[in-house]
């Protein structure tokens, strides 16, 4: 690919295939000059045509809240779990986790 800007889809789907190749180019070398230069011209066109608005901010509060509020149930739920009897080492049932063994359990004779 020649260097030059990038002012179509075409042009930006060449780029950035020539970019996968040239991932790894060692550096200081020719094709990682080439790789750095690209990679250039593929930001200024994907924020030209792809731009990436602020979010906001009673979003990222709501998010943030939501994540917390899953972290905590998920860490009381793994608290119950680790406090339950399990009734079969096989398949590691206990009385509330709905798993049903398909090997011979001591535990149950209901299969």
């Amino acid at each position: 690919m020649e260097l030059r800007p990038i002012r179509t889809q075409a042009d930006y789907q060449e780029a950035l295939r020539e970019i996968e190749l040239l991932f790894d180019a060692v550096p200081n070398t020719p094709e990682c000059n080439r790789l750095d230069v690209l990679s250039t011209l593929v930001e200024a066109y994907e924020k030209a045509h792809f731009p990436i608005e602020k979010p906001d901010p009673i979003d990222v509060k709501f998010q943030t809240d939501k994540d917390k509020l899953q972290t905590s149930t998920s860490i009381e739920i793994n608290q119950e779990k680790e406090n339950e009897k399990v009734l079969c080492p096989h398949c590691q049932r206990t009385a509330t986790n709905g798993i049903k063994c398909k090997g011979i359990c001591v535990a149950d004779n209901d299969y």
